[in-house]
């Protein structure tokens, strides 16, 4: 094998890798794109492009090197040239993650975990395809020396390595269903922080969960960022202080705001349907900013649970130091049962307690020392804690764990497996039709399964000793 031909099957290695870790991530996509706009200021689906364009340069140039090692042909400039700059970005590509983004190597770690029974069985009969194509092909042993060597590993590692997956376990497929959590209401059909966002997940979930601010008159309201350039049309109604701070602008000032129309043009989770009704899209455009209070309002109403973060004011906000005054009078204001709000602990925590003592207290990171406050538990982010730590906080300080932030179905799983408490979710409506874990099985169940794909291998590798061994002409070569 040439030089070439061997650099050539190392960069669509990385390739693949690069775009198999890319998809691993997909659950935090819009966290990518919120950072990306705070740097560029330009609204675009960045995760989405870069996944689709890793994999269309994976499987063209994996169809141009197949294709010129059956037909014994070379490659051409325009391919070579593509696969140098290909293993140059997706280099770069994994330096850049490692060091800007690092905890996301948390997360495909996760990813390959929870889906490990799914790779060891593909492993196995994987393998067991190559092990029966390399009796037949001359051309395999000539051009796929790396795959040649790497068989027998494969086939030797399905017999040491067992499932690392949570929901491969006989405690995990019965655990309860975490709670599910709104974030942001339902910001995958609606606007985000919104009435009509929260209105449509009112089926789906258990509580809602939100980021408030304070505004210069002292009304606490939804928002995540920091500025409302991205969720409104702040640059056309105030233009001037489109990148000023959101506490900076008074109540009356938000609500002139159009907070609707961004989401149909920007569709943030890359999913905005395009059959809505008319009707849909106009209550869309109408949206407004909420507030607090609408929110603690609506879940007393329907017997739901609120969390929220808090967001201290800039210094010169005329309530810096008392903010939390003003977002305790809200919440009670609105008639909601104090055991409804989980409240996350932070500053002020005494007058809290004092002012609202039925509230459930949550840390907002790990601890490992006992507090002077009746903890009800943490919230973490999924990928910053283990099924053990979990079941370890809820068995020895009775301390639950609700999980951030979820948008697909093997996320919700994990922590389905791993025993938590609630998990906040950008997609309540999928999580809430989940019945069981999906890939969740007892040891026994995939025992069974394994040994299954294992006699399937076994006949397929036997059968295809006897299959005719068919000449292949490698003179000749299709015209392109």
């Amino acid at each position: 094998m040439t030089w070439q031909s061997m650099t050539q099957q190392i960069t669509l290695f990385i390739l693949f890798l690069c775009s198999l870790g890319w998809y691993s991530v997909s659950n935090d996509y819009v966290v990518f794109d919120n950072s990306l706009f705070d740097y560029v200021h330009i609204w675009m689906c960045w995760s989405h492009i870069i996944h689709y364009l890793i994999s269309t340069v994976f499987i063209y140039l994996l169809y141009a090197y197949s294709y010129s090692q059956v037909y014994n042909v070379k490659t051409t400039q325009f391919q070579n040239v593509l696969f140098s700059i290909s293993a140059l970005f997706a280099t770069s590509g994994f330096a850049a993650i490692i060091l800007i983004w690092s905890p996301e190597l948390q997360t495909v770690k996760l990813f390959f975990q929870f889906f490990s029974p799914c790779i060891h069985l593909f492993l196995m009969l994987f393998s067991a395809l190559l092990l029966s194509c390399n009796k037949k092909s001359s051309i395999f042993k000539r051009n796929f020396t790396i795959p040649y060597f790497s068989i027998l590993f494969f086939t030797m590692l399905t017999f040491f390595i067992h499932p690392q997956s949570p929901c491969v376990s006989d405690v995990a497929v019965n655990r309860t269903k975490p709670l599910i959590f709104g974030h942001k209401g339902f910001p995958m059909i609606a606007p985000e922080n919104t009435e009509l966002s929260f209105q449509l997940s009112l089926e789906y979930v258990d509580g809602f969960e939100t980021d408030v601010a304070v505004s210069y008159d002292g009304v606490p309201f939804l928002i995540h960022d920091r500025t409302l350039k991205r969720t409104s049309n702040v640059e056309d109604v105030f233009p001037d202080r489109k990148h000023e701070r959101a506490e900076m602008f008074t109540w009356g000032e938000l609500q002139k705001l159009d907070v609707g129309t961004w989401f149909i043009r920007d569709h943030p989770y890359y999913i905005f349907p395009t059959n809505y009704p008319e009707e849909m899209r106009q209550r869309i455009k109408e949206q407004k900013l909420m507030s607090l209070n609408q929110l603690a309002v609506l879940a007393a109403e329907h017997g739901k649970y609120l969390i929220f973060d808090l967001r201290m004011p800039p210094m010169g906000h005329p309530h810096t130091h008392d903010y939390i005054h003003v977002i305790i009078d809200a919440v009670l204001s609105s008639g909601i049962k104090q055991s409804q709000v989980f409240w996350v602990l932070g500053p002020y925590a005494d007058y809290v307690t004092s002012k609202a003592p039925g509230f459930n207290l949550v840390y907002g990171a790990k601890v490992n020392h006992l507090s002077k406050y009746t903890m009800s538990g943490l919230i973490l982010e999924y990928n910053t804690v283990s099924g053990e730590e979990i079941q370890r906080y809820k068995e020895k300080q009775n301390m639950d764990v609700i999980l951030y932030t979820s948008s697909t179905e093997w996320t919700f799983s994990l922590a389905w497996c791993q025993g938590a408490f609630a998990y906040i979710s950008d997609a309540p409506e999928i999580h809430s039709q989940l019945n069981k874990p999906i890939f969740s099985f007892t040891i026994r169940e995939y025992n069974i399964i394994w040994r299954v794909c294992f006699i399937f291998c076994c006949i397929c590798i036997f059968l295809s000793s006897y299959i005719p061994r068919f000449p292949t002409n490698t003179n000749s070569k299709p015209s392109r």
